[in-house]
């Protein structure tokens, strides 16, 4: 993999940059906020965004998009 690296063929591709995201930088916001306030449940955010509960779980629990801080 380092190779890779240093050859360039692989670059940043956590977050919205990745290809395979649903998600942009707005939308996480946005969730976080959401988490902070406790109105919703994880599965009642991810039915809005529509994206896996898992994917809000994840990123409540700072596995992914733990860059975004609020």
């Amino acid at each position: 993999i380092r190779d890779g690296w240093v050859k360039g063929r692989f670059s940043n591709m956590g977050g919205e940059n990745a290809p395979t995201s649903k998600l942009k930088l707005g939308d996480v916001i946005k969730i976080k906020e959401l988490l902070l306030l406790g109105d919703l449940t994880q599965r009642k955010i991810a039915k809005m965004l529509d994206v896996n509960p898992e994917t809000i779980s994840k990123i409540k629990r700072g596995l992914t998009w733990r860059c975004v801080i609020i």
